[in-house]
């Protein structure tokens, strides 16, 4: 899997959306952003990793992490 931390957000949900995996430092995307691209991981099976997640709450953490069905594992 490759980092592509440097893709915009819509470029990484299209991905996900044709069923491509990928790692991502999340540090600096919204939520909302990162709940779209883990519905995408559950609906094609593709794996994401979220990199960077410590800071965030655990209640964004468990919003992503449902929407994302257990493709999407996060990282500190």
């Amino acid at each position: 899997m490759s980092n592509f931390t440097g893709r915009p957000t819509n470029d990484l949900v299209q991905i996900a959306s044709f069923g491509g995996g990928f790692t991502l430092d999340a540090a600096g995307r919204s939520t909302d952003d990162l709940v779209k691209m883990a519905s995408f991981a559950k609906d094609k099976g593709c794996r994401i990793v979220l990199r960077g997640m410590n800071g965030r709450p655990t209640n964004d953490l468990i919003r992503i992490a449902s929407f994302g069905g257990g493709c999407v594992h996060f990282e500190g």
